[in-house]
């Protein structure tokens, strides 16, 4: 990389009232030029947050809905300790919000790595071994199935439906319970 101009001067690409830093352009035109061959004026280049609020007025700008926003309004950044996030919490939660959106299978395999330590391809597996029914009401659920598991060693069950995985965390997941419920409903239940 070049060195930086010893004195401070402006960009030399007309319009451009930056400081130089590399070959007598700003930095974002020296990337434009080494990426593009130009700088490419007609191209607005992107506005780049304060990574602190203003000590002033206490406000930091969000990239996305470019508005100048109450400084609590912004996560901190993990790889800089005091830094804030270039986007408010609202418009971050959008952005992770779209993304998810767009790649449910992602987000659902590492939520299955995490979790139950599966990958999304051991999970399908499964599902193609059950005929993509629940293991207990032998019901093909719209949704997916959930992966019920053994709370004290981890070990996975089976795939069960919504309904009855919430139906045996409602029995908080004890066979006796469940047994004296099927006798009840029986109505061989003694009291």
């Amino acid at each position: 990389m070049p060195p930086r101009p010893k004195e401070r001067c402006e960009c030399v690409v007309p319009g451009c009232d930056r400081r130089a830093e590399v070959w007598d352009t700003c930095k974002a035109h020296y990337i434009r030029i080494r990426e593009h061959g130009d700088p490419k004026p007609e191209i607005p280049i992107r506005k780049r947050a304060a990574v602190r609020p203003d000590p002033v007025t206490g406000l930091k700008f969000c990239l996305r809905c470019e508005e100048h926003r109450d400084a609590s309004l912004f996560g901190v950044r993990a790889d800089s300790p005091g830094a804030l996030k270039p986007y408010c919490r609202p418009c971050e939660s959008k952005i992770c919000g779209d993304w998810n959106k767009r790649n449910p299978d992602s987000t659902y395999g590492a939520h299955l790595k995490r979790t139950y330590g599966i990958t999304l391809g051991q999970y399908e597996e499964m599902v193609e071994a059950q005929g993509g029914a629940c293991r207990i009401c032998l019901v093909v659920p719209k949704k997916r199935l959930n992966v019920h598991h053994n709370h004290d060693t981890g070990e996975i069950v089976g795939l069960i439906c919504w309904n009855c995985n919430t139906g045996l965390g409602k029995f908080k997941d004890n066979p006796a319970l469940l047994r004296r419920a099927a006798l009840f409903h029986e109505g061989k239940l003694d009291a």
